[in-house]
């Protein structure tokens, strides 16, 4: 199946809408457009900047926390329960916890601050920052993968802080705006033709190595969250090798679309 992705017709409707959610996550001023259809709002009390993209729905919430020496020491790192109910409820201020979002699985990772940079915890204990990563729910029993990796293109950080205004560091929000009920058929390739794909490098990198060999160990289907605007969410196998080493190929026949 290759579903459909809708977009708004209207920038101009897309960017009031999307003031009145930055005004739920505390940006009452007006943006400034930074370039075609982006737009950065400024919190100036609380040193955060929101940057919202009105033509595919994205947007970034950030503030300087590897500056911020009040963090280090968190009072109490939360538990990865309470961690994704921060961020969560976070989310649904903004009217942005979508079904997909609460339905899908919920993954936290723990990370530190170290020399202003942040690099992973090897536990809770020795932690400052936990990241919430909220991957959407499955699409025609097939996941649907972002083109970072291990994170997921929904992604939320909670600090240890006791300062309400410091709980959420960071956000990461890119959501498809998907029917699951519109969408048409294509025969897909063989897994041989993948295979051939591969390894005349028509791939995409997701995690790529220096090797100038891999060995496959996995191969199965998924959807690939476009990294560019288009409007069809489509197919593709992902190949898993060693050196953790991952690619996406197109899965749908290219003879069939023609």
């Amino acid at each position: 199946r290759v579903y459909i992705i809708y977009r708004t017709d209207s920038s101009f409707l897309a960017l009031e809408n999307d003031k009145e959610t930055a005004k739920k996550f505390g940006f009452t001023t007006d943006p400034n457009e930074i370039k075609t259809g982006v737009y950065e709002f400024k919190n100036e009390e609380l040193n955060k900047t929101l940057t919202m993209n009105v033509l595919d729905g994205s947007f970034k919430l950030t503030y300087p926390y590897t500056k911020d020496q009040l963090l280090l020491n968190p009072t109490k790192m939360p538990a990865k329960t309470e961690a994704i109910k921060t961020a969560s409820d976070f989310l649904e201020t903004g009217d942005k916890l979508n079904t997909y979002l609460e339905n899908g699985k919920k993954e936290v990772s723990y990370w530190k601050i170290e020399n202003e940079v942040l690099t992973s915890a090897n536990s809770q204990a020795e932690a400052n920052v936990a990241r919430v990563d909220f991957y959407r729910s499955t699409l025609n029993d097939l996941d649907v993968l972002s083109e970072n990796v291990g994170q997921a293109s929904v992604s939320v950080l909670v600090s240890g802080s006791d300062v309400a205004d410091k709980k959420i560091l960071e956000v990461d929000f890119k959501d498809l705006n998907i029917d699951s009920e519109s969408f048409s058929t294509y025969p897909l390739k063989t897994t041989a033709e993948a295979i051939e794909d591969l390894n005349s490098g028509n791939y995409w990198p997701a995690s790529d190595i220096t090797t100038s060999s891999v060995i496959i160990r996995k191969v199965y289907l998924a959807y690939f969250e476009p990294v560019t605007l288009t409007n069809y969410l489509q197919p593709i196998f992902v190949f898993e090798g060693d050196n953790n080493f991952m690619a996406y190929v197109p899965a749908i026949d290219s003879g069939s679309t023609k």
